[in-house]
């Protein structure tokens, strides 16, 4: 199983499949990687208790992340 820690903008793209919190300029970057995710759950959160990188947009995060596992 895998995990991925995901930032809130890339979580609701996830969940809803609302793009509409993305900077355009990631969005294809944002697309092809979940789509490559395949089908995932959501799992929970995770506090990093510092900063770290969304696996989906790649952008720096601080705080708190979602964890998103594979179903598949």
């Amino acid at each position: 199983m895998t995990e991925y820690h995901v930032c809130s903008s890339c979580s609701v793209v996830l969940v809803n499949a609302d793009d509409s919190g993305v900077d355009p300029d990631d969005l294809n970057v944002v697309t092809a990687t979940i789509e490559a995710m395949g089908l995932v759950a959501h799992a929970g959160t995770y506090d990093h208790w510092g900063y770290w990188t969304c696996e989906v947009c790649g952008w720096d995060q601080l705080g708190e992340s979602n964890v998103f596992e594979s179903v598949a």
